[in-house]
């Protein structure tokens, strides 16, 4: 086991590392549970670009999008299911 895969699992059962997954949780799982739903991701649907630049570019540009339509959102007094795709 490399250093870093002990460390991260020592960090993810220790008392600090669960409170950081629960705080976690209700705000970034979300957001990538839209991000798939938005992009069409699947195990049979993966992205469309090949190499971590493009893949990466990608997935910031659509982080990007999700957290300005919930900027807009809360302003507007809405939710963010309103946006469904059309797809």
């Amino acid at each position: 086991m490399s250093a870093f895969a002990k460390y991260y699992n020592d960090m993810a059962v220790s008392v600090v590392g669960r409170l950081t997954y629960s705080r976690r949780k209700p705000s970034i799982e979300p957001t990538f549970a839209h991000i798939k739903e938005l992009t069409q991701l699947s195990a049979t649907n993966p992205l469309p670009y090949k190499g971590i630049d493009r893949s990466s570019a990608y997935l910031l540009m659509a982080s990007g999008t999700i957290q300005l339509m919930m900027y807009d959102n809360f302003n507007h007094q809405t939710e963010l299911e309103a946006f469904k795709t059309a797809f």
